[in-house]
């Protein structure tokens, strides 16, 4: 299946290998959501950017990256 959407946190696709396939593969998404502390070169690409200036906010990410590693380390 296609990948149609992408929900990113704090990705710099500027560190990727072959930067130009990578931001290529993130303006044909349906939908891109990215969560960053600035406006970076990824966060221009997204619909939407979610400014993660505020505690809670990392703390929210870091609980959801934190039970889906729980979920994927059962397989």
């Amino acid at each position: 299946y296609p990948i149609k959407g992408l929900f990113a946190l704090g990705m710099n696709f500027r560190m990727l290998p072959d930067t130009k396939k990578v931001k290529e593969a993130l303006l044909a998404l349906d939908f891109f959501v990215d969560g960053d502390l600035f406006m970076t070169p990824t966060a221009k690409l997204a619909d939407i950017v979610l400014l993660d200036n505020d505690l809670h906010v990392q703390k929210v990410y870091k609980n959801g990256n934190e039970v889906y590693s729980k979920w994927l380390n059962q397989f």
